[in-house]
């Protein structure tokens, strides 16, 4: 119910080392894909923005709405 604000760190920038690792592989080596010319990119690593910003907003709301909801559904 109460995450620590170190593993949620740490969740968090394992992500962002997670991110940065495969999007260099898939657009890279792989191939898999290319960005957008509109897509934003970070200046020395190369990996899109979007991905990036996605990691510090949607894990921490994820927590958010997770605890709120086992807060109010646990039994009194």
């Amino acid at each position: 119910m109460e995450p620590r604000k170190s593993g949620v760190g740490i969740f968090i920038g394992a992500g962002i080392v997670a991110t940065i690792f495969l999007e260099a592989l898939a657009t890279g080596v792989l191939d898999r894909w290319a960005y957008n010319d509109d897509m934003p990119r970070l200046p020395v690593l190369g990996t899109g923005l979007m991905p990036m910003i996605q990691w510090p907003v949607i894990p921490p709301l994820v927590l958010w709405f997770v605890r709120r909801q086992i807060g109010t559904s646990s039994p009194k």
